[in-house]
């Protein structure tokens, strides 16, 4: 109900549904499904229809009051919060993380987090790039971690490491006894990746059409455990971040760098604009970004 006291109030104040949708990043017909839910939740007509001009009824102005009152006391509610130290946080913080930095990079970042919020119930789930968006504008998620995030009008995101990447073929391949190749060296090559729409699999499409390079995929798989599963086995090579394979190269294959300063994947993490943080997801943000995460040397 906060959410569309908020919307009501913006209404108020700009008299105008598009340019309160714009402030909220919603639509239009959502702005208004939020009146509308506000009215029935309230059992009273807000705002006089077919005047010509915006009119809040007498029910609309002494909910506008009150919604004011009410919002101005949970900022001030939440600044109290925020700066006493003495109260502990608790509640529920869900997460939503692609493959990569979920298995390689989140264990350490939770249990620095958890260390010092212990009250908080920390749920994390695997996802796609594409379901993340839709559980975070939905508002089923308070945070999502993706590969290669894309701007979206609704959401914040930040950046908060990008992973070098690396070539891992068989032992058995032409390319093995090589330390480093060019990447156009890979041209002719067959590729174990993901399926299309991934958000790794469509960014190193780009970046193979960009250097005009023709290469083959004889398998796809969505699992990066299984990717490098296939290229111990022979079944082609693959472009992983290195923090994935650093462990296994050299004995279940053989790791190639690649001369190319720019071949990173980049790492975000997206939360809804409209809303603000809970103070577990900025404790847990705060954790996310200040914490250090080096890229592991190759043996």
């Amino acid at each position: 109900m906060l959410r569309s006291l908020q919307i009501f109030v913006d209404l108020v104040t700009t008299e105008n549904f598009t340019e309160t949708a714009d402030r909220n990043y919603l639509t239009q017909s959502a702005v208004s499904r939020h009146i509308k839910s506000l009215e029935e939740k309230l059992g009273h007509r807000l705002i006089a229809r077919g005047r010509g001009q915006f009119q809040l009824t007498s029910a609309g102005k002494l909910t506008h009051e009150a919604a004011r009152d009410v919002l101005a006391r949970m900022d001030e509610l939440e600044q109290q919060l925020h700066q006493d130290s003495d109260i502990e946080i608790t509640g529920i913080l869900r997460i939503h993380t692609t493959q990569i930095p979920g298995i390689y990079r989140l264990p350490d970042i939770a249990g620095k987090f958890l260390t010092e919020f212990p009250k908080i119930d920390l749920q994390i789930e695997f996802s796609k790039n594409k379901d993340i968006y839709e559980s975070l504008l939905s508002g089923a998620i308070d945070l999502g971690i993706v590969e290669h995030p894309k701007p979206h009008p609704e959401l914040n995101c930040e950046i908060f490491n990008h992973e070098p990447l690396v070539l891992i073929v068989p032992h058995n391949h032409e390319l093995a006894t090589q330390t480093s190749i060019k990447l156009k060296e890979l041209n002719g090559q067959a590729f174990v990746t993901a399926h299309q729409g991934v958000a790794r699999r469509d960014a190193f499409d780009k970046l193979i059409e960009d250097h005009n390079i023709q290469i083959s995929y004889p398998y796809a798989f969505d699992n990066v455990e299984i990717v490098k599963a296939a290229v111990k086995n022979s079944m082609g090579i693959a472009l992983m971040p290195r923090i994935a394979v650093h462990q296994e190269a050299g004995e279940d294959f053989v790791a190639v760098e690649i001369n190319d300063r720019t071949l990173k994947r980049p790492l975000g993490v997206l939360h809804r604009k409209a809303e603000p943080l809970t103070a577990a997801a900025k404790g847990f943000l705060d954790t996310l970004v200040n914490t250090s995460m080096p890229s592991p040397a190759m043996d």
